[in-house]
């Protein structure tokens, strides 16, 4: 199997580099962040990483709808409509 890196060269979606620059942004406290990953964050259980290092700074996520797997949706497939709800990750 393949990790998501090789598969798509990005190399900062897992690993410290990833996780250094969500807590960099979490640490900027912004009046609101938007999670939109997909069904993407299912991939190694990054989505309830990440959901958990944003709880722990005390980071309110916040997702433009949710998929059938209850991920935030990814902002290129919704209408301009949708407004931000909070997004917790499901147990």
């Amino acid at each position: 199997m393949h990790s998501r890196v090789e598969v798509t060269g990005v190399d900062v979606a897992f690993g410290i580099d990833g996780d250094t620059a969500i807590i960099q942004i979490a640490e900027m406290q912004p009046k609101i962040l938007i999670a939109g990953w997909g069904d993407g964050g299912l991939y190694l259980h990054r989505a309830a990483h990440v959901a958990k290092m944003l709880d722990d700074a005390g980071v309110t996520v916040y997702c433009l709808g949710t998929t059938k797997a209850g991920q935030p949706r990814h902002p290129l497939r919704i209408p301009y409509s949708f407004q931000p709800v909070v997004w917790r990750m499901a147990a």
